[in-house]
């Protein structure tokens, strides 16, 4: 065993007759084994009186059988005994810290001890991370890592090419389930893109009309804190399936969250105890964060079962600042394994763990070097890996590709302090950046109106980073004012033109989403077109019969155009009597008029002689037949005019 071991073991001891008949059970103990103390016992298990008592031994024969379960006590003395300057150069000082990294290089020395045939992709791949993370904070661990590539290289050679196939389809199956989840949120966020989409290409060709440049800003080295939310939020649902198969550490999905992404990690069989669930949640990439970032969050970790009901809920981890030398925070003893095991505490073998954050606090980092240039870096040495130090020339300290030799001799001869203050020592920085210096002069050295404006901006940039860096391109800087100058020029009649020709674009594609919906509504509507049609068939029958009633109707027309000039003329002549009708109508009117008055007098005369009409009733001479008839006469007249 190793130097400084230590067990702690949990034991009880269970006598026997010949029979099999339980004679005595002792208590269960729980002791530390050590080099100190390796010997724990009963020392008063059994009365020896009681064992010679007749019939209590079956022909003088005693079983003794134990049952024990080792917990193995992790010990880090050994690892200073064999290596003693392991901590030598171990940078935090805080001692939670330094225990979260002692406790990663254990569970590493852990993984490396299982035989190299068990450990799968994942644990290697886990073990080199931790190694990398380790090795960064200060430990020195070449010992472990030739052991790590060792048992790389033994697994390689020993994996067969069954298990490589198994293995990558057991992958296929979890990118497909990734995949299918993706379609499901890709989807979910093409009803947001749509609703963006048209403010964004609107603002797009607003921004053209007043920018013409776009200046990188500047990476600073002042740290900025920022408030986030008070609210929490969840963030992410992890599934976990087969949980009783699962010893290697899972990794979840990455999720934003407080302006950068954090992933959870979930110990299957512990972190330091085998017995127990731990999750961790940790920045995903904080390299990408710069130097000296740091993240104060509030979590906490639900446990939920297939069915959506809630198994355990972790305590609430409050203001913990993440940062380079605290890059994880968690629950070691999230939950008893063994709980977790039950059948009816889960189902199926499955559960959710979903992560509810609440980001209060934001304190960006800085990086030594533009992130564009990084990323332009990465990108260069990807797509020319096999480079070798056969096609470089050293130049000024600067190796350079046989084919820029020219170039960066002139660049010397005329500007020979270009690089006097050039900070990084990095021969494949060096390289990069004197690249980025021959792009920006080839850009410059082209005609005003062949340069784009990308390219210009792209300029701008350049410049900016090798200025950073400690270039003197001063001289640059004059001749790329010239060069916008005359772009501006060269470009004056031609900016109206480009807008036309983004405006078309824009149509045509506002075309081409008109036709794809357009397509979707002709999809939809087919039935209602074979509806149609046979409505269409119908009506042309009934027009055949209506066209063959209608052959004359031609004359018909003729007709009834002769009959409409004919009573056009009609027409005028009606109007021309209803004029003399009306002249008629105001004579009679007049007339009307005088009789109302003429009967409204003879009224007034009536009624003065009423009363005489009745007492000379019968008087013959007053009633002649001559006043009769006037009287008569008056009278049929009012009646025709009433």
């Amino acid at each position: 065993m190793e130097p400084g071991w230590k067990m702690r073991a949990s034991y009880y001891v269970v006598l026997l007759n010949q029979s099999g008949k339980e004679l005595c059970r002792t208590s269960e103990a729980c002791n530390l084994f050590c080099p100190e103390v390796s010997n724990w016992c009963f020392s008063k298990t059994l009365p020896l009186s009681k064992l010679q008592e007749k019939g209590f031994l079956e022909n003088n024969k005693l079983t003794i059988e134990v049952y024990i379960k080792v917990a193995e006590v992790k010990s880090v003395s050994w690892i200073f005994v064999k290596h003693p300057d392991t901590a030598v150069h171990f940078l935090p000082k805080n001692k939670l810290v330094k225990k979260a990294h002692m406790n990663t290089l254990l569970c590493l020395i852990k993984t490396l001890r299982k035989p190299p045939l068990s450990l799968s992709e994942t644990e290697l791949s886990n073990a080199y991370s931790e190694l990398t993370k380790l090795t960064e904070v200060g430990f020195k661990l070449d010992w472990l890592k030739s052991k790590l590539e060792k048992a790389s290289l033994e697994r390689k050679k020993s994996v067969s090419d069954g298990s490589q196939v198994q293995q990558l389809k057991e992958q296929v199956k979890n990118l497909e389930l990734t995949v299918w989840d993706l379609k499901v949120e890709l989807e979910k966020e093409k009803i947001v893109a749509d609703k963006i989409s048209a403010y964004d290409s609107r603002i797009k060709q607003i921004s053209k009309y007043f920018v013409c440049f776009l200046l990188p800003q500047r990476t600073t080295k002042t740290l900025k804190s920022k408030q986030m939310g008070t609210q929490f939020r969840k963030a992410l649902t992890l599934t976990v399936t087969n949980f009783s198969q699962k010893s290697s550490p899972i990794n979840s999905p990455p999720f934003p969250s407080g302006g950068c992404n954090w992933y959870i990690k979930v110990y299957p069989k512990g972190s330091a105890d085998d017995n127990y669930l731990s999750l961790f949640l940790s920045p995903d990439d904080p390299k990408s964060l710069g130097l000296n970032w740091k993240r104060r969050a509030n979590f906490y970790f639900v446990l939920l079962n297939q069915s959506g009901k809630e198994l355990h809920r972790t305590p609430e981890i409050g203001d913990q600042w993440f940062c380079d030398d605290s890059l994880s925070w968690g629950f070691p003893q999230t939950l008893p394994r063994k709980k977790l095991l039950d059948k009816i505490f889960l189902d199926n073998d499955r559960f959710n763990i979903e992560i509810y954050i609440k980001v209060i606090e934001v304190v960006e980092g800085y990086h030594m070097f533009p992130a564009s240039f990084t990323n332009k870096l990465l990108r260069s040495s990807l797509e020319y890996p096999d480079k070798s130090e056969k096609e470089t020339v050293d130049i000024n300290g600067f190796k350079v590709l046989s084919s820029q030799v020219t170039s960066v001799k002139r660049i010397f001869e005329e500007h020979p302090d270009i690089a006097e203050d050039f900070r990084s020592k990095n021969q494949v920085v060096k390289t990069e950046y004197m690249s980025v210096l021959l792009r920006v002069i080839e850009t410059m050295a082209k005609p005003p109106q062949s340069i784009s404006e990308t390219e210009l901006s792209n300029v701008h940039s350049e410049l900016t980073e090798l200025t950073e860096v400690g270039f003197k391109v001063e001289w640059l800087k004059a001749k790329l004012e010239e060069v916008c100058v005359a772009f501006k020029k060269a470009n004056a009649d031609g900016c109206r033109i480009q807008q036309l020709e983004e405006h078309v674009k824009n149509l045509e594609q506002t075309v081409s989403d008109l036709k794809v919906e357009m397509d979707k509504e002709k999809a939809k509507s087919t039935a209602k077109v074979l509806s149609l049609e046979d409505t269409l068939s119908d009506l042309k029958t009934e027009l055949g019969k209506e066209k063959a009633k209608n052959a004359t109707a031609t004359d018909k027309f003729l007709l009834l155009k002769d009959t409409y000039s004919d009573l056009k003329v009609e027409l005028e002549k009606e109007k021309a009597k209803s004029t003399s009708a009306a002249a008629k109508v105001l004579s009679l009117k007049e007339a009307l008029s005088d009789l109302k008055v003429e009967l409204d007098d003879q009224k007034i005369v009536n009624s003065a002689t009423t009363a005489n009409v009745l007492s000379w009733e019968d008087d013959d001479d007053l009633f002649s037949h001559t006043n009769c008839l006037g009287i008569q006469q008056k009278t049929n007249a009012y009646k025709r005019i009433n």
